[in-house]
């Protein structure tokens, strides 16, 4: 069972897709993963749905989406948009946002005195990452298949 920050009982999800994905993150993984909800990263602090670190698989970053297939218009690896009650939108693609929240989770992972836990500080790997240097980053659509996106073209 997965380390999970802020604990279910406390943690406040944008999405009935978050809530899932969190309790599936926490009964699914091993005990020695940690996965951060909403937690403020950067200078701007936006906030990716999830990061979860794990010694042996690296750092993994998760936007969660509930975005039904017959809402999005189009959509390519920067930018989707979608059909909502104010008309069409255009979003940031999750993909990218996941992408870029990535890349500031290791800015400030591999900076600044609270991250010390997690950098090396002895030996030839010295002032590297603890973890495997494996950065992933994934969006999750909640209420669309594979199978069904695929199938759209």
């Amino acid at each position: 069972m997965a380390i999970l920050i802020p604990s279910l009982g406390f943690a406040r999800f944008d999405t009935g897709g978050e809530l899932r994905l969190a309790e599936r993150l926490k009964d699914f993984l091993e005990e020695n993963a940690v996965v951060w909800h909403n937690l403020p990263v950067g200078p701007q602090s936006r906030h990716p749905d999830f990061i979860i670190v794990h010694p042996a698989n690296g750092l993994l970053v998760l936007e969660v989406k509930d975005w039904r297939l017959e809402s999005i218009v189009s959509a390519d690896k920067t930018k989707v948009e979608l059909l909502t009650s104010r008309g069409t939108v255009r979003e940031i693609s999750p993909l990218e946002q996941a992408r870029s929240y990535t890349f500031e989770v290791m800015r400030r992972v591999t900076s600044g005195r609270r991250w010390l836990a997690f950098i090396r500080s002895t030996g030839l790997e010295s002032g590297s990452l603890r973890y495997s240097p494996s950065m992933k980053c994934r969006s999750i659509w909640r209420r669309t298949t594979g199978t069904e996106f695929r199938r759209s073209g």
